[in-house]
């Protein structure tokens, strides 16, 4: 046995083992038959005789490798995921748009790990890319023979992320004018403008000599959302001065809404700032529920002094203009609700709201659509401009980011304390569970017991 252990762990385990006077546990790495080693986990007992002298030991290994490379993998994306919400904030900060674009390079060198990043705005002319930001800034200046330039291409022709390994290069002669690039791993991502693609994020690691994993592409994909929102709330800032203080209203509605976690009160955020900016009468924000392929009302905002209960499931919009905005994925007005034929199936609905004109926004992230959120304006008529609607779809692009995240979030929570064979509590959980319930008995002055129940061959 004492041969079989790691040579980094042998002093440790046999100098620990032998100076145990009683019952222990220890971690250690131990050789398997095959040569690879395993994390094992050891409870060990040393036997005695009447007069206490050592017999021998008596012990349970328990293999946990694979609980621990969970667990690693589990804290690796849950710090990765504190990076993103750290960069957010960093975006949400910057209203230059210059500062913003090396902002969003930098923030993926950083959150990938990676070596470059270079950021191209695409000229929905011909589609032709033009670079506007790059981490490190001696980043080569010939485009069109980058390989990041390549993979910026590709997203462009397919407006899906491209994912590459390496790239092929032939020798050249010493003295060259053409550039040499190692080889490296690249990612390119679409940033899109509503449905429109406005720029593609090219991240490369030459240190790689496999493509960038599932997690990185999660990773990548909200870092473009988040990026998408930004990017949108940069250019409305540089509009005009006069649009200054609705846009510090944003700015203010993207900061509270990426300091929380809970997703109720993200979303009652987006529709309360909505209703703020584009003097809104009635607000609602509604999900689709997968389970039953409806929409469910998560949030809405009424004025103050209108008591209005919510829509319920179902009655948020009509069928004719659902399937219009999922199709488009664009903002809607309607000036004139009342007669216009995109409402026809929801007029009964509209009379019961006094709704004159509304809007449509869809809630998009990437291929997905998550919902729609749907602004009532009563009494009059409300002229709404290309403006409004891009602040529309500002909050529109940070809700989905924001549910993306938060459901990111959500499910890392679930794993670290779920088993994932069994599905039940884990360990960690019982003792989460366990203080707080000692601590509920200790406040009441109650009793507290607890079961332990020994299930044998519960994983085979």
């Amino acid at each position: 046995w004492a041969i079989l252990l790691h040579p980094a762990y042998r002093q440790r385990v046999l100098a620990a083992i032998a100076a145990a006077q009683d019952a222990f546990e220890d971690q250690y790495r131990l050789q398997h038959k095959l040569g690879h080693y395993l994390l094992i986990h050891a409870h060990i007992l040393p036997m005695r005789d009447e007069a206490g002298a050592l017999l021998g030991y008596v012990g349970v290994l328990q293999d946990i490798s694979r609980q621990h490379k969970l667990q690693q993998a589990v804290l690796s994306h849950a710090r990765r995921l504190e990076q993103l919400q750290a960069l957010s904030l960093a975006l949400s900060s910057q209203h230059n748009p210059d500062s913003l674009h090396s902002a969003i390079v930098q923030g993926a060198v950083r959150l990938l790990n990676a070596t470059a990043a270079v950021l191209y705005a695409v000229n929905p002319v011909g589609q032709t890319l033009h670079r506007i930001a790059t981490e490190p800034a001696r980043m080569s200046q010939v485009l069109d023979l980058h390989p990041a330039y390549n993979i910026a291409q590709q997203v462009v022709a397919t407006q899906q992320i491209q994912k590459s390994d390496s790239t092929a290069r032939k020798p050249v002669r010493p003295g060259s004018a053409v550039p040499q690039f190692v080889a490296a791993a690249h990612i390119g991502v679409p940033i899109f403008a509503g449905s429109t693609l406005s720029a593609v994020l090219v991240v490369e690691d030459n240190r790689r000599t496999v493509a960038f994993d599932a997690a990185d592409e999660q990773l990548i994909r909200l870092l473009a959302n988040q990026a998408a929102a930004e990017v949108a709330n940069s250019r409305l800032l540089a509009d005009a001065e006069i649009r200054a203080q609705r846009l510090l209203l944003v700015n203010e509605i993207t900061t509270a809404v990426i300091q929380v976690l809970d997703l109720t009160v993200v979303l009652q955020h987006i529709v309360d700032g909505l209703a703020r900016v584009l003097s809104v009468d009635y607000t609602r924000i509604a999900l689709f529920d997968e389970a039953h392929q409806r929409l469910t009302v998560t949030a809405h905002h009424t004025p103050d002094d209108i008591i209005r209960p919510s829509p319920q499931t179902g009655a948020v919009i009509g069928n004719q203009l659902l399937r219009l905005v999922l199709q488009t994925r664009e903002p809607l007005y309607i000036a004139d609700a009342a007669t216009d034929p995109r409402t026809e199936d929801m007029r009964d609905l509209l009379a019961r709201h006094n709704t004159v004109s509304l809007l449509v926004i869809p809630v998009v992230a990437g291929e997905e659509v998550m919902g729609v959120i749907v602004a009532d304006f009563v009494g009059k008529q409300q002229a709404l401009g290309r403006e409004d609607l891009r602040i529309g779809e500002t909050l529109s692009n940070l809700a989905a980011v924001r549910i993306q995240q938060v459901r990111g979030y959500n499910t890392l929570q679930r794993l670290s304390i779920v088993d994932d064979l069994t599905q039940v509590y884990n360990f960690r959980a019982l003792f989460e569970i366990g203080e707080n319930e000692f601590t509920r008995a200790l406040r009441h002055q109650r009793p507290l017991s607890a079961i332990f129940i020994d299930i044998d061959n519960f994983r085979d």
